[in-house]
C-alpha cells in the first residue's frame, strides 16, 4: 500500500516505509497487550489461574542486553535526535531496535509454528520480484520512475527502493523455497516452492547482487552440514559450535583488513572499510565502548572528514559529493554506533540463539526453514546494511526459529 500512498513515485518512499512499520508494529504490540490483559482480567474473575510467566532464555537475556546497550548509547550520543530515529530512508535507530526485539519476544513467546506462517511470508514476496523483472524489462506500470528515466537501469526497483535493499529483503525469503523445495512431501506445495525459486532466480538475474548469492550459497552449505551430521550421527557439542563460530568472526575480520590494503576490494568496500577504521582511531574511549549513538554513522563520518581536508577531498573524488550512510557491513555499522560492547553482545546473542536452537531436536518445517533464513541474512549483513525493508523481517525470523509454545528451548 505504501507506493499507491507515495503517489507513484520512489520519493521518500523509504522514510513512509518507515513510518509505516512504526505505526503497524505499535500498534499490533499495543493490541497484544489490550487483548492479553483482558484475557488474564476475565481468567481472575472466573478464578482460573492466569497466564503463566515464561522464563527468560540466555538468547532473550542477550536480546534485551542489545537493547539496554543502544538505549545507553542513544542517552550518551551526540546525535541523540538521530539515534533515536536512525538515518532518513534508513530508520535503524533505537525506535526501530526497540520494536524489532519487541517483535521477537512476542513471536517466540507466543506463536505456534505452521507452514501456512511460511506459505503466506514466501507469497507476499511475488508481486515485489515480478515488479523487479517487470522493471529491468523495461517497463514501469506502476509509474514510479521520473520521466525519461529507464527503469531497466535504474537504481531502484519494484515498490521497495534501492535493488540492493531487495536483495537484503529476498536474503530472509529465498531460504523458505530453497529448504521446502527438499522437505515438503506434498507434490503441490513442492511445484509452487519451485516456482517461486524460479522467479526469484530470474529477478536476480536481472537486479541481483554477489552479496544474495553468497548468503544461498551459505544456506546451501548449512542443509548439506546438517544432512551429513544426520547421516553419519555426529554429536554436535556446544564446544564445536563455539570453535566454528569464533573461527568464523576472526575469518571476517581478517577478510575486512585484508580488503583495507586495497580501496578496490569488495566491490569498493575497501576503502570504505579503510574509512571507517579511520574514523574508529579517533574515537575516544566512551565512543569506542558504546558508540556514537544507533545508526548515527553517517553523522560521525562527516565530523571525522572536517578534521582533514585531505581525506575530505579524497572521499569527495570517490563519492562525488554523496553522504555515505554505512560502512556496508552491519557488524562495522553496529561497532561505530553502539561501541565494543554493543556488537559483542550482539554477536554473542546470535552464537547463543544458534547453538540453542542445534541442541534441540526440531522437527517442524517452519522453524527450520526460519533458522536458514537466519543464517542467511546474517551471512548478507556481512556485506551489507540494516535496512527497515528487511532487517524487521530478520528478527521475525529470530522469533519463528526460537520457539513456540510447545518447542522453546531450555
Amino acid at each position: 500500500m505504501v507506493p499507491l500512498y507515495n503517489e507513484g513515485s520512489f520519493d521518500n518512499i523509504t522514510q513512509r516505509k518507515i513510518v509505516a512499520y512504526h505505526v503497524i508494529c505499535i500498534f499490533a504490540l499495543i493490541f497484544y497487550f489490550v487483548v492479553s490483559l483482558i484475557g488474564d482480567i476475565r481468567k481472575s474473575d472466573d478464578g482460573e489461574p492466569g497466564k503463566q510467566k515464561k522464563p527468560l532464555l540466555m538468547t532473550d537475556i542477550m536480546m534485551a542486553a542489545f537493547v539496554g546497550v543502544s538505549a545507553v548509547s542513544t542517552l550518551l550520543s551526540d546525535f541523540k535526535q538521530e539515534a533515536i530515529y536512525g538515518v532518513p530512508g534508513f530508520g535503524m535507530g533505537l525506535l526501530t531496535i526497540v520494536l524489532m526485539a519487541l517483535s521477537y519476544f512476542l513471536i517466540s513467546r507466543e506463536l505456534v509454528c505452521d507452514d501456512r506462517i511460511l506459505h503466506i511470508i514466501a507469497a507476499s514476496s511475488v508481486i515485489p520480484t515480478v515488479l523487479v523483472i517487470v522493471n529491468r524489462l523495461g517497463f514501469d506500470p506502476l509509474h514510479m520512475y521520473p520521466e525519461g528515466a529507464d527503469p531497466a537501469y535504474h537504481l531502484y526497483v519494484s515498490t521497495i527502493g534501492n535493488y540492493g535493499w531487495y536483495n537484503q529483503y529476498m536474503s530472509v525469503i529465498i531460504p523458505i523455497s530453497i529448504y521446502m523445495i527438499f522437505v515438503a512431501k506434498e507434490l503441490l506445495v513442492k511445484a509452487m516452492y519451485a516456482a517461486h525459486l524460479l522467479l526469484c532466480l530470474v529477478a536476480w538475474c536481472l537486479a541481483g547482487t554477489k552479496s544474495l548469492m553468497i548468503s544461498v550459497v551459505a544456506v546451501l552449505c548449512a542443509m548439506l552440514l546438517w544432512k551429513v551430521v544426520c547421516r553419519d550421527g555426529v554429536k554436535v557439542t556446544s564446544k564445536l559450535l563455539t570453535l566454528l563460530m569464533t573461527s568464523s568472526v576472526i575469518s571476517y575480520i581478517g577478510i575486512i583488513l585484508v580488503c583495507m590494503s586495497n580501496d578496490s576490494y569488495a566491490n569498493g568496500r575497501g576503502y570504505i572499510w579503510k574509512l571507517s577504521g579511520g574514523l574508529l582511531k579517533n574515537f575516544n574511549i566512551r565512543e569506542l565502548l558504546l558508540g556514537v549513538g544507533p545508526n548515527c554513522y553517517t553523522y560521525a563520518l562527516d565530523e571525522f572528514l572536517l578534521t582533514d581536508q585531505n581525506l575530505l577531498a579524497e572521499f569527495n573524488a570517490n563519492f562525488g559529493g554523496l553522504a555515505l550512510t554505512s560502512s556496508h557491513s552491519e557488524y562495522f555499522d553496529y561497532l561505530i554506533g553502539i561501541g565494543i560492547i554493543g556488537v559483542v553482545i550482539y554477536i554473542v546473542m546470535l552464537g547463543v540463539f544458534i547453538n540453542s536452537f542445534v541442541k534441540r531436536d526440531i522437527t517442524s518445517r517452519c522453524q527450520n526453514a526460519a533458522m536458514l533464513c537466519v543464517i542467511s541474512y546474517i551471512v548478507y549483513g556481512m556485506l551489507s546494511f540494516s535496512v527497515v525493508v528487511a532487517t524487521p523481517m530478520f528478527f521475525i525470523m529470530l522469533g519463528i526459529a526460537g520457539g513456540d509454545k510447545e518447542n522453546r528451548p531450555r
